[in-house]
């Protein structure tokens, strides 16, 4: 739990925080795509200081290229050790143990569920603006000043008009 400005405690979601980790963890970004026609070359790379390559793909027997990730600066192909398989002695596997490759793994379902977090929270501001406006209406109306309770009136209107604010990004 955090707090934010109004000193209001936040719940941060378990899957945002999974999400930060493997986010924070990949080779910082943006990435972008580059290869030569000419070569059949492709590497997927960022646009970081230096560029390093993200991924790219590197000959792997006499049928095809496997994926080569950035470990330690040297471009590495999947089968030195980051290949989790489902059996023991099995060719069949289903994991490749890399950052980069368990984001770009994610990034689908990651995005799927940020949109709809987006959404929610979208839905979310515009009832509390509601509600705000509402409750700051309620007591901007006319009311007796008592000394004491005139303050704790005047704080709250405040801290409606500031609530009003944030959520409206003012």
């Amino acid at each position: 739990m955090t707090e934010d400005v109004t000193g209001m405690s936040n719940h941060i979601d378990p899957k945002i925080q999974e999400i930060e980790q493997r986010h924070a963890a990949a080779t910082p970004g943006p990435w972008y795509w580059h290869g030569y026609l000419k070569s059949q070359d492709v590497d997927l790379m960022s646009e970081t200081s230096g560029h390093p390559t993200v991924m790219g793909f590197r000959r792997w027997g006499m049928n095809g290229a496997a994926p080569s990730f950035n470990v330690d600066g040297a471009m590495e192909r999947i089968d030195y050790g980051m290949i989790e398989t489902r059996k023991q002695h099995s060719s069949d596997f289903h994991k490749i143990k890399h950052p980069d490759a368990d984001l770009i793994k994610n990034s689908w379902a990651d995005i799927a569920y940020l949109l709809s977090e987006y959404k929610r929270l979208q839905q979310e501001n515009a009832g509390m603006k509601e509600a705000l406006e509402w409750m700051k209406q309620r007591f901007d109306g006319d009311w007796t000043y008592e000394i004491g309770i005139g303050e704790v009136v005047d704080e709250i209107i405040q801290k409606f008009d500031d609530a009003l604010s944030h959520l409206k990004g003012e």
